[in-house]
Formats: structure tokens, C-alpha cells, sequence
């Protein structure tokens, strides 16, 4: 709780501005008793050469006065010396001045003759209001800079676990890589043409991100299936067909426990559902299915269709893209087989680089 100050400050300097000089001077020796160190100024010109070398808190000017009056003082004030209060007096009771004094920023209106208790008071309430300003504006910059630390602290954390999921992501792929290398390669390969798919479908940034993670780790559940069925290829019996479509969800549980990696888990775990609900492991159809999903599955398919694998040579652009267009609206999002032929075709595909895996 911030603490009333009710005795004057070395730091309350007040000025006086009064073309009588024994009002000046009678009102500045009152104040000085009291403690106020004061100063004077015989009008507004002399007031604004003091407060051009001196700070002061409070201002008493006085409205009628040559050269420079005391309104024009107040808006001079108003612009150069902004933690200034000024206090108007005049000798005329014109309630028209004291709203024109009041409108442009002056914190009272007193009109002489006043007594010194009068003015005593008017002081001491702006002095206060004053001390409470600043008081409010100092814990003000301070929470603003407390702010501004912590904003940063958590930027800083937000770019460190960032890198921690690159990394992971990265030794998600050795692993890949050890035991199978044309996995590793196969997932760089879905990754660069999903990330050219969700380019020309408009996906933002954060997406983006998502849907590269995803796509470099879309077989990663494949650790859990056994080499002898993964390389069996087209002789899969019912069973073993079963077993290799469940590695997106044995990705899910090995992915769960990593709580950075929850955006990632939905287009993985969805990328063998059809388009038409038949596929697994949910039986979604259409739109239902996630765009990621979608993207990764042409990606996928397409790569698996056109390179070479342990069991049979790849099979051409013109082949592989011909089996897209046959279950596409069926398997795949037709869309996306379209979109996929088009990046191919003016080689887009190559343009999108795969985007760090430090992101």
C-alpha cells in the first residue's frame, strides 16, 4: 500500500508566477514557512526561463500577467513539462476562466484575494496527487518490465523445448534409419512433397510444422513390426496386412508420453483412413479425415508406388500417378492426387525444401 506523504519535500519545489510582486512575494514567504521551497517569476516568459533550468512540481501562476498570460503558460506547460501541476489564480471571479483554466489541464482554480490556508490546501492535495502518479507510473514501468522478463524467459523456454522436439524428431529418424534405411529415406521423401502439397493448399506456419513432423514420422510405429513382414512386400497374408496398417497406432503410443508431440499423433494415427469411411483405424470418410492425413497418405502412397523397394523395382511417374487417379475419391482425397500431379509435372515438389528439423 503506497504511504501519504503530508509533509513537504525538498523535491515539492514550487514556482510562483504573479506580475504583483507583493502578492508573489507574500504568497512565496507563507509557503516557505510552511516548508515548500519556493521560487518566483514576475510573468510567463520569466516563469519558463526557471523552468528551463529548475524542476518543479507545482506551479501557482497567476491569469492575468504581460508578455505571456497564465493560460498560455499552462498550455506551454502542458507540452514541456508534463508531470508539472499547475494551480490557475486570478483576481476576477470568472467562472468562464476557471472551466477554460480546469479544460486545459490545470489541477485547481483559486481566486484572490485567497487566504494562505486556501492555497496551503490546494498544494498539499496536488502535491499528493503527484506522489500517487508517479508512485502508480514507477510500478507501472516495473510490471511492465517484469512483464517483459518473463515474456522473454518463456520465449526463450517455448525455443528450447522447440529444439528438444527437433531433436527427438531427428532421433526418431536414426532409429528409422537403423533398422531400416529406406524408411529413413522414405520419410525425408513423404516429408518434402507433403510440405509442397500443404504449400499450395495454404496451410499457415504452425501447420506447416505439424504436418513435416508428422510426415517424417508417419512409419515410426513400424520399430514395433517385425522385419520378416515389412519386407515381405505384395505376399502378405490377411494377418500380417493387419499388423503393418496398425503401426500408426503403435505411433500413437510411442509418440503419447512426449506431450510436445500431441499436435502430431491425429495426422499420424488417421493416415490410412479412404475416403469413402472404409479405411482404418476409425472409419472416417471425407473431410472428416484430417487435411494432414490426407496429404501424407497421397505422399505416402505415391513414394511407395515410384521408388524401389527390397522386393520389386519402382514403378513409373505414369503408373504410379494412374493407380492415384484409380482410388482417387475412394482412398484418396482427389484433390489432393490432382494437386500432387500438377507439383510433380512442373517439378514445384523439388522447389519446397524440407524445413528445419530444429523448428
Amino acid at each position: 500500500m503506497m504511504n501519504r506523504q503530508t509533509t513537504p519535500s525538498i523535491d515539492d519545489r514550487i514556482l510562483i508566477v504573479d506580475d504583483d510582486e507583493s502578492d508573489r512575494e507574500l504568497l512565496a514567504a507563507g509557503l516557505r514557512a510552511q516548508g515548500y521551497p519556493c521560487e518566483v517569476a514576475s510573468d510567463g516568459l520569466a516563469a519558463l526561463d526557471r523552468l528551463s533550468t529548475k524542476s518543479f512540481s507545482l506551479m501557482l501562476a497567476d491569469v492575468r500577467m504581460p508578455r505571456l498570460d497564465g493560460l498560455k503558460l499552462l498550455q506551454i506547460a502542458q507540452v514541456s513539462h508534463s508531470d508539472l501541476i499547475v494551480i490557475i489564480t486570478t483576481a476576477s471571479n470568472d467562472r468562464d476562466t476557471a472551466v477554460n483554466a480546469l479544460r486545459q489541464g490545470a489541477y485547481d482554480f483559486i481566486v484572490k484575494p485567497f487566504s494562505l490556508e486556501e492555497v496551503t490546501f490546494s498544494i498539499r492535495r496536488a502535491l499528493e496527487q503527484r506522489r500517487l502518479s508517479t508512485e502508480l507510473r514507477v510500478y507501472r514501468q516495473a510490471l511492465e518490465r517484469k512483464v517483459a522478463d518473463r515474456t522473454r524467459d518463456l520465449q526463450n523456454l517455448h525455443e528450447e523445448l522447440t529444439g528438444m522436439v527437433g531433436g527427438i524428431v531427428q532421433s526418431f529418424a536414426l532409429a528409422l534409419e537403423a533398422r531400416d534405411p529406406y524408411l529413413a529415406q522414405h520419410s525425408q521423401r513423404v516429408a518434402a512433397l507433403s510440405l509442397a502439397l500443404g504449400t499450395r493448399l495454404g496451410l499457415k506456419e504452425r501447420r506447416m510444422e505439424i504436418l513435416q513432423q508428422a510426415a517424417l514420422l508417419h512409419d515410426i510405429g513400424k520399430i514395433g513390426i517385425s522385419e520378416s513382414v515389412l519386407h515381405k512386400g505384395d505376399t502378405l497374408t490377411d494377418e500380417e496386412r493387419k499388423q503393418v496398417k496398425s503401426h500408426p497406432l503403435l505411433a500413437e503410443r510411442i509418440l503419447s508420453p512426449i506431450k510436445q508431440f500431441e499436435p502430431i499423433i491425429l495426422p499420424i494415427r488417421h493416415q490410412y483412413e479412404s475416403y469413402d469411411g472404409s479405411g482404418t483405424p476409425a472409419g472416417l470418410a471425407g473431410e472428416e479425415i484430417p487435411l494432414e492425413s490426407r496429404i501424407i497418405a497421397v505422399a505416402d502412397a505415391y513414394d511407395l508406388l515410384a521408388s524401389k523397394r527390397p522386393n520389386r523395382h519402382a514403378l513409373s511417374h505414369a503408373t504410379a500417378m494412374q493407380i492415384l487417379h484409380n482410388g482417387a475419391g475412394r482412398i484418396w482425397d482427389s484433390r489432393v492426387v490432382t494437386l500432387l500431379e500438377q507439383l510433380l509435372e512442373n517439378n514445384e515438389a523439388l522447389a519446397v525444401p524440407v524445413l528445419s528439423a530444429a523448428r
